[in-house]
């Protein structure tokens, strides 16, 4: 729970930031704020529509409220309450409804000096290791009035240091605290003491800090013990971190040997790979020579077996005009032998001339 006090030139600004009321094409300073969740904001009162009707009613009330006219005047304070981490999801909305119930009932002019109850759930905020953290929050804005017994006319005045005392505020926690635990709400907004019971005060925007930073999830301020508590621990972390880093390291050197030796390997596979390859395209160039030549020799042979078919053809046409050469000389011995038979020969060198003739056309065919 986080109190502050506004001046009169400041008021405006905070109403529009809690209503997420922006101009056109300007941004939020805050980074954690998710513009896509901002719709999942909601108000716990109606004071207006726009941050202009909020701030017209805050006017209104004051005119009903006895205040100096000084530059420095706190013209409204603002409460901001955190849902602690250990509140569980069904119960959130209950927590913002109590929380607002019972600050409003420590308020001397109740409910009415409030003009802003904003509930904020689109503000979210990483821890180192990139987890999420979400820290949903209440928004109170009210006029600081308290009784006036001084001025006529006015049952109220403007006070906030009245209501900003340290009594008053230390007992802010431990009555919140046991306002929610009559309600029945499991959530955790303040713890007794232990030690000496010095505490560290933090305030709303050093608590995101400290989240952010170091990841520990913190709703309240720190006591001592605490603090020493979240030390040692953080200091055993660094410890164990180093002891990982060193192992990681180790780890690494292995793997990097590990990679060495497969890169060797890989060029060893890739030198077979390319004596497989030329081996492959040797006997791929030898085949495709034996084909070649087969090829050439199939020609030959094909070549040789026509010539072999003419010579056989010519061979037969030879011993067909022989027969036929025989033949004649047989006849032509017939018609000789019947011719000296019949006394022919007797007539002057006819025989021998013919048959000399006959021998010579005998040669011939031969």
């Amino acid at each position: 729970m986080e109190i502050t006090k506004f001046q009169g030139s400041e008021v405006a600004y905070h109403i529009r930031h809690d209503l997420r009321e922006l101009p056109n094409e300007k941004s939020y300073g805050n980074e954690s704020i998710n513009p896509d969740l901002t719709k999942n904001n909601y108000s716990l009162i109606d004071r207006g529509k726009t941050a202009a009707e909020v701030n017209q009613y805050r006017k209104e009330l004051e005119k009903e409220i006895f205040h100096y006219k000084r530059k420095n005047l706190v013209h409204a304070c603002e409460c901001v309450i955190q849902c602690p981490s250990d509140c569980p999801q069904e119960q959130k909305k209950a927590f913002f409804q109590e929380s607002y119930s019972y600050f409003v009932s420590t308020l001397p002019m109740g409910e009415k000096c409030v003009f802003v109850a904003q509930v904020h759930t689109d503000e979210k905020h990483y821890a180192p290791d990139g987890s999420m953290i979400s820290k949903d929050h209440l928004h109170i804005m009210y006029v600081p009035g308290v009784p006036d017994t001084k001025h006529a006319g006015y049952k109220f005045k403007l006070c906030a240091d009245q209501l900003t005392k340290k009594a008053k505020l230390r007992e802010l926690h431990p009555g919140l605290q046991r306002h929610l635990d009559d309600c029945g709400i499991k959530a955790t907004v303040y713890r007794k003491k232990t030690g000496d019971g010095k505490a560290i005060a933090l305030s709303v925007g050093q608590l995101k800090e400290l989240t952010a930073r170091t990841g520990i999830k913190l709703d309240h301020s720190l006591s001592i013990a605490e603090l020493s508590q979240i030390i040692t621990s953080n200091i055993l972390k660094e410890k164990q971190l180093k002891d990982f880093q060193k192992m990681l390291q180790e780890k690494e050197a292995e793997l990097s040997s590990a990679l060495s030796d497969l890169s060797a390997a890989n060029q060893q596979l890739l030198a077979v790979e390319e004596k497989k390859d030329a081996a492959v395209s040797a006997s791929k160039e030898k085949i495709q020579g034996l084909d070649n030549d087969l090829k050439k020799t199939r020609d030959e042979n094909r070549i040789l077996k026509e010539k072999l078919a003419d010579m056989q053809a010519s061979y037969e046409a030879k011993e067909n005009e022989l027969s036929e050469a025989k033949a004649k000389i047989s006849d032509l011995e017939r018609k000789q032998e019947k011719s000296l038979d019949t006394g022919w020969g007797s007539q002057s060198g006819w025989g021998d001339s013919q048959t000399q003739n006959l021998s010579i056309e005998e040669e011939k065919i031969w």
